[in-house]
């Protein structure tokens, strides 16, 4: 195999790293690779400006990272699995390139902890997460107005899937927390 991990850009590493991660799990939809992407790229110093997310019509949006990724399936490291929506997971030769990137275990333990929660997650509950964590990116949504009346509803769902605590649960859903506390205990959902 050619050395072409050695040109490999650090955007190119960390998507590699993001479709890779538990064991070549499919990234379930492209909302969610951006979203795990975003996510993974606000914990490592560096790939927030990188990756250079800005609002869209469905929270945080990199137009880098899409490219990126068109790049890695013309270089055949990625593939698309068929499904419902757009999945992606590395190719034979795309594992042999992770395997010689070798990433630290801790990165990769963080980077496969984001990918298993936003798998977890329908594209709904994983955009009110986002935008009740980073309201910023509300700005060009089309789609927050519709779903912001439902927080406390995907709040319970998130804190019983065992994905937020309490606390992230009570931020979320936007109640104050004797009112989310009630609600919560209405839905008879143990509270740790």
């Amino acid at each position: 195999m050619e050395n072409i991990f050695y040109d490999l850009e650090d955007e190119e590493k960390l998507v590699l790293y993001c479709i890779g991660a538990l064991d070549n799990e499919p990234i379930k939809s492209k909302i969610k690779f951006q979203k795990m992407l975003f996510l993974v790229s606000t914990v490592f110093e560096g790939y927030i400006d990188i990756l250079d997310f800005e609002p869209y019509a469905y929270g945080p949006y990199s137009e880098t990272a899409d490219s990126v990724v068109e790049d890695l399936l013309k270089l055949g490291l990625v593939t698309t699995v068929a499904s419902r929506g757009t999945q992606y997971k590395l190719s034979e030769k795309g594992i042999e390139v992770l395997n010689e990137l070798n990433p630290k275990n801790a990165l990769m333990h963080i980077i496969s902890h984001f990918k298993k929660m936003v798998n977890n997650m329908t594209d709904t509950e994983l955009l009110v997460l986002i935008y009740t964590s980073f309201p910023e990116y509300t700005k060009n949504s089309v789609v927050w107005d519709d779903i912001k009346n439902k927080r406390h509803d995907i709040a319970t769902r998130l804190l019983k899937k065992g994905i937020i605590d309490f606390k992230k649960a009570l931020n979320v859903s936007g109640m104050d927390e004797a009112e989310f506390l009630k609600f919560v205990e209405s839905k008879n959902i143990p509270i740790a």
